[in-house]
């Protein structure tokens, strides 16, 4: 599953010239930050898209407006699901930690101070623990993205708890993860040449293709299209 996933964006008659303006993309964002990784993002639900409903060619750069819609949309669910806790994490984590740590110097001694220690190092373990339950969650809210086309449904938390906390897709993250930073470690000398960017491309539209593929098996019934051409209403 994995192998086709990676070889999906290779896939269709355009395939050469859609990973060429990936790359092109990947390039152009390094400039000029937001506007094309919002295509990409676009693209990359498409392809998780076209994993759910079992497509076997890889979509293009056609609809531009309708790309850059959807990598709006992909980016407001990921500010919100990874942006919201990492800002609270930043704000209670200084105020409690040194309040804590005030309070332990106050307390006097060795043992005030390793109290407050403490504390703000629960505060720093819980904040990890959030952080990383958001951004595990975030694949998740995306196929609800993906199989319904509405920016409610990444936040339908029972549909989206039911697919994270599967182990079909437990295992499909931790795969995901491993293939992104070695791929991502490989390609690094290719960006000397400018190829490591359509690489990188490759890898992220294939991986959310896979991730597609993952959550069509984990949870059957996310399939985007109903008989009748009706979106699904439910994962």
């Amino acid at each position: 599953m994995l192998g086709e996933s990676l070889k999906f964006p290779l896939q269709g008659e355009e395939s050469t010239k859609t990973v060429a303006i990936g790359g092109l993309l990947n390039l152009v964002a390094l400039f000029i930050p937001i506007i094309p990784q919002l295509f990409i993002y676009g693209y990359a639900l498409r392809a998780m898209r076209a994993g759910l409903n079992g497509d076997r060619t890889a979509p293009t750069f056609s609809d531009w407006e309708g790309l850059l819609k959807e990598g709006a949309l992909v980016f407001g669910v990921m500010l919100i699901y990874v942006g919201i806790p990492i800002f609270l994490f930043a704000i209670v984590v200084p105020i409690f930690g040194g309040f804590a740590i005030g309070l332990g110097g106050e307390a006097g001694g060795s043992a005030g101070a390793g109290a407050g220690s403490m504390v703000l190092f629960a505060l720093l373990g819980v904040g990890f623990l959030v952080t990383f339950l958001a951004y595990y969650m975030v694949p998740a809210a995306l196929v609800g993205l993906a199989a319904r086309g509405e920016f409610g449904a990444a936040f339908d938390l029972q549909s989206v708890k039911r697919l994270a906390f599967n182990s079909t897709y437990f295992v499909g993250i931790v795969v995901s993860f491993f293939v992104l930073l070695f791929g991502s470690l490989l390609s690094i000398p290719l960006y000397i040449i400018l190829v490591g960017f359509a690489v990188q491309f490759i890898l992220i539209a294939g991986i959310f293709n896979y991730l597609g593929r993952i959550a069509r098996k984990a949870a059957p019934g996310t399939d985007s299209r109903q008989p009748e051409g009706r979106p699904q209403t439910s994962l």
